[in-house]
Order: C-alpha cells, then sequence, then structure tokens
C-alpha cells in the first residue's frame, strides 16, 4: 500500500458514470406475463441484498497454479482509485485520480500487463449486515467488466478497511480500517463477523465469474510496526483467512473452485518466508489458494545489497527464491500484489531487473501505481491515466523487456541499451479456431541478439484475445489480432476466425428471464461530480442444455445500449438496439432493448398490442379465491381489475429529485420537484409523502402535493445558509440541497 500524503476531500455519489462508464440500476421490474425487464434506480439505501443476482455462470476453466501464474503474467495496480477514502468513506476520484475507462484499460493491456490488480476500500459501503452499498459495488463492477473484456486477469481485495494507519484520531494517534486485530477477543470476534458477512457478499455479488477474477483476502494487516505481537497477528491473519475462504466457498457457483489470494501479517515478504512455518493455508480441500506479498525494497545491481545475488539475505533473488522454496515449489502460486520505485533517476533498470527476477523465479506481479504528481518523491506512476499511454515510456519498456525477452543476471545492468528488431514475423497467416479453443502463435524476430519486445492486442477481445501471443477463442466471429515491438519498428496482423463449437447435444434454447427491454421515463443527468448517470440491467441468460456452457453477448448500437461479457446492460443515449445471445454452437437469440426519450413527442400508432410494462402486482398466491380454477368455463364473479385497484398497496418504488440542488434568495419561494414512481406506475401510490427539513431556521415548508408520477414542495427561504429537504414516500426517499443566498 502506497498513498499520496494529501487525500482530496471527497463526497460519496449514488451513482457515477461517464463515457462508457455508468453506476445504477440492476434490479429488473417486470409482469411475467409480458416478459419485458426495466431498470430501478439505486436509492441510498439500496445494497447488494435488494439486487437479484443472475445464475449464468460463466465457463470456468480449472488452471492449476503453474498454469495460471503464466497466464497472469505481470501486472498493474489501479492504485488511489477505488481504494481512496475520506475517513472511511471511498470515492473512486476522491485522491485525484480520473475515472477509469475502457480506453484506460485496453491502452494498459495492450502494453502487455494481463493482470490489473484492483484494490478496494468498502469502508462506509459495509452495511451493519454485512452488505454492500449497491451503487458503489456496481461501479466496481463496471472496471471489473473493461477488464474482463480484454481478457485479463482481476484481483479484487479489501485494502483500506484492513491497512495499518489509515489516518489520526482527534489526539493525533493513527488508527487502522476496520479489520482491525489489535483489539481484545471480544473486539476481534466482532471484526471477524463483519468481516465474514461483508466477504459473502462480495462473493456472492461476482460468484458466476470465470476464473479471470480473483479475490484478495485483505491488504497489510497487522497490529503494529515490529515484531512484539508477531505470533498474536499470525494467528488472528490466519483466523481471518480461514474465514474469508469460507465465506468465499459459501457462496457456490464459480466460487466454489476460484483462486483465492492470501495475504500475512502487513502482507510483507520478509515477514512471511522467515515464519512461513506459522502462516496456514486454509485445508477446505479445493487446493485453490495463493499467497500474496508486497516489496518496495530498492533495486540494486552491485553494492551491498546486490539484488541478483541469491547469498545476500536482502536481495530480490535471495527474497524470490525463498518464497519458491517455501511456497512455489509446494504448488502454492506466490503473487507479488504489489512493487515498484518511486521518483528519482534509474527506474528503467529497476523495473526490468524486478519484472526478470519475478519471472526467474515463477512468480506473478503487480507493479504499484498511484498516479502520481509528477516532480514529487511519492511518484509511482508508470501509466498516464488522462492520456491512455505510458507515462515514461522507458519504465513500461522496462518492465515487458525483463519479464518477456530471454535474458539472464549477466545482460542486466543500470545502462540498458536498446537495441530494435528490424523483422518480425510470425509462424501463422491466419487462425481458424472454435469458441472456447486456445491457439498460441510464435514471432521470430530479428537481428538475433536484438532486446526488443513482441507485444500483441486485439481489435476485437471479446471475440479473440491475445497476451504474449496466446490467442483465446472467445465468441464466434472474426478479429485481427497485431503483433508489435515495443519499439514501434515494426507489426504484423494475422486474421482469427472464431467458429462454432461441435457439441454432443445442439442447443436448443437460451433461456432469459426477460424476451425484451424497456426503459421509460429515464432522463440522463450528472450528478455532483458531472458524471453522467445512466440505467442499468442484467441479462440473465443460459444455454439449454446447461452443460453447453456460458452464452456471449453483443450490441448492436452501443452508442444506445452496450452489454458486458457478464450480461450487464448500460444506457448510453435513447433510441433501440438488439443484444445477440449466441451459444457456444451458434444457436442465437435476440433482445430488443429500448430507451425512450421522456422528453419526445409520442408517434401515433393503430390500436397498440403492447402489454403495459408493469402490471398490477398481483402474485399467483394473492389472487382472490373467487377466480375460476384452471380449465373451468365459468366466470368470474369479481373484476380483477377492480379488486386490484381496491386491495392492492401500490408502494413507492422510487422518488428522484428532479434537481439536486437549488438556490433561493431570502424571502421568496421556490417549489422543488420529485419524479415519484409506483410499482403499478398507472396509478398514484398508496404510500404518504412526509417532508423534513434539516435547519427549518433556514428554510421552511409552506406547500406540499403527492401526485400520480410527481410530487412537490413548496420551500419559503428565512435566512442565509444552506440546508437539505428530503421527501420521503413510504421507505423510498429523495434529497434536495437548497442554498439560501
Amino acid at each position: 500500500m502506497r498513498k499520496w500524503s494529501k487525500a482530496i476531500a471527497f463526497m460519496m455519489t449514488a451513482a457515477l458514470a461517464v463515457g462508457s462508464l455508468s453506476v445504477g440500476p440492476v434490479v429488473q421490474k417486470a409482469d411475467a406475463a409480458d416478459r419485458i425487464g426495466t431498470y430501478m434506480s439505486w436509492d441510498d439505501d439500496q445494497t447488494t441484498k435488494d439486487i437479484k443476482i443472475p445464475v449464468n455462470p460463466q465457463t470456468f476453466r480449472d488452471l492449476s497454479g503453474t498454469e495460471i501464474i503464466e497466464e497472469m503474467g505481470i501486472g498493474w495496480i489501479l492504485g488511489n482509485t477505488f481504494d481512496s477514502h475520506t475517513n472511511q468513506t471511498p470515492g473512486e476520484t476522491a485522491w485525484g485520480a480520473p475515472v477509469t475507462t475502457k480506453k484506460m484499460i485496453k491502452a494498459v493491456h495492450d502494453l502487455g500487463f494481463n493482470t490489473i490488480r484492483i484494490p478496494v476500500t468498502w469502508g462506509t459501503m459495509v452495511k451493519d449486515d454485512g452488505s454492500i452499498d449497491a451503487a458503489w459495488i456496481s461501479r466496481v463492477e463496471d472496471v471489473i467488466n473493461y477488464c474482463m473484456d480484454e481478457d485479463m486477469y482481476v484481483i479484487l481485495n479489501a485494502h483500506h478497511d484492513g491497512a495499518d494507519n489509515v489516518g489520526t484520531d482527534k489526539e493525533g494517534k493513527s488508527v487502522h480500517g476496520w479489520i482491525d486485530i489489535s483489539g481484545t477477543d471480544e473486539e476481534f470476534a466482532a471484526v471477524e463477523a463483519k468481516y465474514q458477512k461483508m466477504w459473502a457478499s462480495i462473493a456472492n455479488y461476482f460468484k458466476n465469474y470465470d476464473e479471470h477474477l480473483i479475490f484478495e483476502s485483505m491488504n497489510e494487516v497487522y497490529s503494529g510496526s515490529g515484531d512484539t505481537n508477531l505470533q498474536k497477528d499470525m494467528e488472528r491473519i490466519n483466523k481471518l483467512n480461514k474465514t474469508f475462504g469460507a465465506a468465499v466457498r459459501s457462496t457456490g457457483s464459480n466460487n466454489a473452485k476460484r483462486w483465492l489470494l492470501l495475504a500475512s501479517r502487513n502482507t510483507n515478504i520478509k515477514s512471511l518466508y522467515k515464519n512461513a512455518d506459522k502462516f496456514e493455508i486454509p485445508n477446505d480441500g479445493t487446493d485453490r489458494y495463493m499467497v500474496s506479498v508486497h516489496d518496495y525494497d530498492d533495486f540494486k545491481i552491485g553494492g551491498y545489497t546486490d539484488s541478483m545475488n541469491e547469498s545476500k539475505s536482502d536481495s530480490y533473488a535471495n527474497q524470490f527464491k525463498k518464497l519458491k522454496a517455501a511456497f512455489v515449489d509446494k504448488g502454492i502460486p506466490v503473487v507479488v500484489g504489489e512493487c515498484g520505485f518511486r521518483g528519482g533517476s534509474d527506474r528503467t533498470y529497476k523495473f526490468e531487473g524486478v519484472s526478470y527476477m519475478l519471472k526467474k523465479y515463477g512468480l506473478a506481479g503487480c507493479i504499484w501505481d498511484n498516479h502520481g504528481t509528477q516532480g514529487t518523491t511519492d511518484n509511482y506512476e508508470i501509466f498516464d491515466r488522462e492520456q491512455c499511454a505510458p507515462y515514461n515510456k522507458n519504465y513500461t519498456d522496462g518492465v515487458m523487456r525483463g519479464f518477456y525477452t530471454d535474458s539472464d543476471d549477466s545482460q542486466l545492468n543500470e545502462k540498458t541499451t536498446v537495441s530494435a528488431m528490424t523483422s518480425l514475423d510470425l509462424d501463422k497467416d491466419s487462425v481458424s479456431i472454435a469458441v472456447g479453443s486456445v491457439e498460441k502463435v510464435t514471432a521470430t524476430t530479428a537481428p538475433a541478439d536484438n532486446n526488443d519486445v513482441v507485444l500483441w492486442k486485439s481489435d476485437n477481445s471479446r471475440v479473440a484475445s491475445v497476451s504474449n501471443g496466446r490467442i483465446h477463442a472467445r465468441r464466434i466471429g472474426t478479429a485481427t489480432i497485431t503483433a508489435y515491438a515495443q519499439s514501434g519498428a515494426v507489426e504484423k496482423k494475422i486474421t482469427v476466425t472464431v467458429t462454432k463449437k461441435t457439441l454432443e447435444k445442439e442447443t436448443t434454447d437460451i433461456q432469459t428471464d426477460y424476451d425484451a427491454f424497456k426503459f421509460e421515463k429515464f432522463e440522463y443527468e450528472t450528478n455532483d461530480q458531472g458524471l453522467l448517470v445512466s440505467p442499468v440491467a442484467y441479462l440473465n441468460a443460459s444455454a439449454v442444455p446447461a452443460s453447453n456452457g456460458a452464452v456471449t453477448f453483443e450490441s448492436s448500437d452501443e452508442n444506445v445500449v452496450s452489454v458486458s461479457s457478464t450480461g450487464k446492460l448500460l444506457g448510453y443515449g435513447y433510441g433501440k438496439a438488439v443484444i445477440t445471445l449466441t451459444a457456444t454452437d451458434g444457436f442465437t437469440k435476440e433482445i430488443p432493448v429500448s430507451i425512450i426519450d421522456p422528453n419526445a413527442t409520442p408517434e401515433p400508432s393503430a390500436t397498440s398490442t403492447t402489454t403495459p410494462i408493469v402490471q398490477p402486482s398481483v402474485q399467483p398466491g394473492s389472487i382472490p379465491s373467487n377466480q375460476p380454477t384452471a380449465g373451468t368455463s365459468a366466470e368470474p364473479t369479481v373484476n380483477l381489475k377492480d379488486e386490484v385497484k381496491k386491495t392492492t398497496k401500490n408502494a413507492c418504488v422510487k422518488v428522484k429529485a428532479k434537481k439536486a440542488k437549488v438556490t433561493v434568495k431570502k424571502g421568496k419561494k421556490n417549489t422543488l420537484k420529485f419524479t415519484v414512481i409506483a410499482k403499478n406506475k398507472k396509478a398514484k401510490t398508496t404510500d404518504k409523502m412526509k417532508v423534513s427539513v434539516k435547519n427549518k431556521k433556514i428554510v421552511s415548508v409552506t406547500k406540499k402535493t403527492l401526485k400520480k408520477g410527481n410530487a412537490s414542495v413548496t420551500i419559503k427561504a428565512k435566512k442565509k445558509g444552506s440546508t437539505k429537504v428530503t421527501v420521503k414516500v413510504g421507505k423510498k426517499s429523495a434529497k434536495v440541497t437548497v442554498k439560501v443566498k
């Protein structure tokens, strides 16, 4: 863990999105008869317990420890982003990093990285029952999906929830995150209970993701520096790791066999290999656990701590060798979850040296990047997130040169000389492979002694992804793979055709909860951070028979709605699009999606046969007993629609302020307007409206009105200042900040 010493104040918003980004609803509301799904916006109190988790697990490959470490390769860390926080309230841009985009993630991949570690501070987003704030976890999911679109590995953790010294109290003493192992047995028991519930919620939310998602238990947790509390710390860390593993496994689906990453005390490399006998791996029969360490030692060639000399106790070579002997050689993979070098000079050869050592000893590793401030000593940045390009190309070149070129100890020196390749040839001109297959393409370069690096990228990673020449066929279609010299000197392209897979039983159907999606009365707007708020829903889809594997998704118009590789729909504009679902043997199903502009003039039409999106909420068990039984010709004695109007409570499902902030002059009146959506949109809600003002000396309420679809509150400005007006309809509420001038 490394962070800026100066944090930027941040206020968490309920929904975030920009360009290709969004946060919002995943709860679908529809009548079973018409099978049309729609969206529901998040309320402040909505959490993961309110979200319907799809039951469509992605195809999961059972990779060995050696195989997954090889595929993970070298990684990059999205630091000071989702881990940034103000007093444990996290925010993506709280410490100055920009909003993460698809373009940014693809650029990181195309530099040669195949793993992204996403540190996340859950903090105040974790509720008392362990559920997670819906908007926060949904936004984290969006960025995970950007990585999954590139077929990259993702490490997701609990970061400043447990890191030591996350702030100071009123007396100036350092404060731990809530995962505090320094308390009494009773206090620790409470921490463990909350920790279990939190990880169960996170794991359940992501349980259908394939092997590319790896959960990491914690980050740099310990009770204090030094070895005074070593034994007690190790015992409690072991207990939390066991609790973590059990919580994840209990959620089933792909989590039953997912690789999990365990942190040791302070996630410290020396502490782990010196106390490897005290560190316990949970014995749950899966053999799917990795070990995480961090290392920020300087890297030196020559001198008193020659990092390449195994005989030097503090050298990288010796530390990595000990980890290999203690874990890797016993079938337990090791990930150096953080390493890096800040500011100063000679960073290029340091990155090259550490990357070389990682590969030499069979470890995966991730480079810490804190989006640092240029010119400061706390600058760990290697990737410019605004430009979506290397902060300094020498640094990323050094990382890839160390990890991907065939070299030896004697070739590493502080004055790196780059010999660019002059030619690049591939052993295949084209590739045709079936969905789910993998094919390796080998590159030959000249001159023989060049130390240039061959990098790889795809123009459509959802069809065919590539990393280090390894092509993975993901969806029926075509893609162009480009192999190119890191120096930019030469490149070669290859066409990949992904064909359908021959299955033992042909797919006969793709089952979905809904046959269409219709987003009505949604108005795109920006929140307090100037980010677009978008509608969201999930496509829950599975092939028949289920043994044929997961289906893939594609949108006909991503300017209207995009769809992730996991079936998450994100709206970007008004209009219509079609989502095509495809089984591995080519069977397809189309799901039309329409996002209707509420301000557009409706087109005249003939008598409509369209069923309303939401019917009166009469469930099978609620139908009056005087209805005829199936198969009889008797007419009902009661009109069902009339009965519904009389007996059904039409609960409010959403309240939204049309303006989040208003300014009023002292002595003047203003009317605040709200959108109120009931379960049956065609009728007024039966819930009552309440209005409250935080500071009645500043604003008073003179009138309130609740109608079908909207509410209004008239206020009078009494005194200069700022306060909040809250409208609550039933259990749903919305707030407006009122400033009086």
